[in-house]
């Protein structure tokens, strides 16, 4: 008589441990086997839904959006979808906008500035997009150099090469204490863009919608390049033309119009760069992997700006200048890739 049959509960022991070997030996072996990227589509894909949303110039994927409209300015969402399957709705505040077509709705911005929401549905599997709607306080309301008691200084009067993307601004995004905490994409809150200027509630910024798509592209690179991140440490972003002067900055700045920022990654939360290439040391080495990411973002959308690299100082870590200027600019570095 075989052991197992005299002793039937070792024998049982004995097949689950042989099972439980090989289980843990396939699964170590998955690991090794699966390409980084596909762990990281997973990451992408948990904030993106399955259809495309098009706005004011912009397409987006994205579970959370946001937009920045005048004071009766009309929005368009158009929705492409994924699958012919799919079927859609689309809510805007207070009931309004009946659909235009089958996957489109005109929403008119309220007279009343503020933040209102609006949502994309796919009836099919449910899915469904948030597009946050601020509707910006006019520059009208601005005496002197003081907007509601938040100081923002004076927009150059002219231009810079007549450009439209440097026209005085119509209107400001107004930040109350209940919105800085507000997400306006998927890693990002509305917080992170205040400008550091001193001051009370509320408070105002610009904040372009192609800045937010690209610093999401971004992290979405970063992940499918093997660097898991959350989000980024957005250093500097908004800056008021008082503070932009006060700091020394360049006139033409686009951190004034919302379309720049100032950003590292700090996975480790320590206000400083992480180590990305691993050498233990945090330095310029560092800044070249982000910058390439950047650059391949760029390749491969429309969100073409300026890309700089700043060293390190005693006052911060190196960090990486990002913008959606529409034009190339790089200043800092070589750049690694070709630019169209």
């Amino acid at each position: 008589m075989r052991p197992e049959s005299r002793f039937p509960i070792r024998g049982f022991f004995r097949q689950a441990f042989a099972q439980t070997h090989r289980l843990v030996f396939a699964l170590c072996v998955c690991a090794i086997l699966i390409p980084k990227p596909c762990r990281a589509a997973s990451t992408a894909a948990a904030h993106q839904v399955p259809f495309t949303v098009e706005y004011r110039n912009e397409a987006s994927k994205y579970r959370i959006n946001s937009v920045f409209l005048m004071p009766g300015e009309e929005l368009t969402l158009r929705v492409h979808a994924d699958s012919p399957l799919q079927s859609f709705r689309i809510d805007f505040p207070d009931g309004q906008a009946p659909q235009n077509s089958r996957n489109s709705a005109t929403y008119t911005a309220p007279l009343v500035p503020g933040a209102y929401q609006a949502m994309v549905h796919e009836e099919t599997a449910g899915d469904t997009a948030l597009f946050n709607i601020f509707v910006m306080v006019p520059r009208t309301v601005k005496e002197g150099e003081f907007l509601k008691g938040y100081r923002i200084g004076h927009y150059p009067a002219k231009p810079l090469k007549n450009l439209d993307i440097y026209k005085q601004p119509p209107g400001f995004i107004q930040v109350t204490e209940e919105l800085h905490n507000l997400k306006v994409s998927p890693r990002f809150t509305l917080g992170q863009f205040l400008c550091k200027q001193n001051s009370d509630f509320p408070k105002f910024l610009l904040l372009q919608e192609r800045l937010l798509l690209k610093l999401e592209a971004i992290i979405d690179k970063l992940n499918e390049e093997g660097h898991p991140v959350t989000t980024l440490h957005v250093m500097s972003a908004y800056r008021t033309p008082h503070y932009n002067k006060a700091i020394g900055n360049v006139e033409y700045s686009m951190h004034q119009w919302g379309g720049a920022a100032d950003i590292f990654v700090d996975e480790s939360a320590n206000g400083k760069m992480d180590d990305l290439n691993k050498d233990g040391i945090i330095d310029g080495k560092d800044s070249d992997i982000l910058i390439d990411i950047v650059e391949q973002v760029v390749n491969h959308t429309n969100y073409l700006g300026g890309i700089g690299k700043y060293k390190a100082n005693h006052a911060h870590g190196p960090f990486v200048h990002v913008d959606v200027r529409g034009s190339r600019a790089t200043w800092g570095f070589t750049p690694i890739t070709s630019l169209p």
